[in-house]
């Protein structure tokens, strides 16, 4: 993505992605629960309709304003088995590009 849209900034690239996008996944660790950035790409993807796929690498809570967002989601628990998560994600991204 960063090559695709290196003439516009951060925020406009981030936009752009998800505007272009068939489903949007969300990297779950504890880092990503404390960005508000994150919080602000979701809400986003929701707003434009875009599936979301919370891909949780380690055990970990999502924010508050995270949770509002992804309560209704079937987020794909790969910590305990990597490469189980990254078969099922793949799935998953099929099925949103079919």
């Amino acid at each position: 993505m960063r090559d695709a849209y290196e003439e516009n900034t951060y925020a406009e690239s981030i936009v752009l992605g998800i505007q272009n996008c068939r489903v949007l996944v969300m990297i779950v660790s504890e880092n990503a629960a404390r960005f508000h950035d994150v919080s602000n790409e979701i809400a986003l993807a929701f707003k434009q309709n875009k599936p979301i796929v919370p891909f949780i690498i380690r055990e970990s809570d999502y924010a508050l304003e995270q949770q509002h967002y992804l309560i209704r989601t079937a987020p794909i628990y790969a910590y305990s088995n990597f490469e189980k998560g990254l078969e099922i994600l793949a799935e998953k991204i099929t099925e949103a590009g079919s």
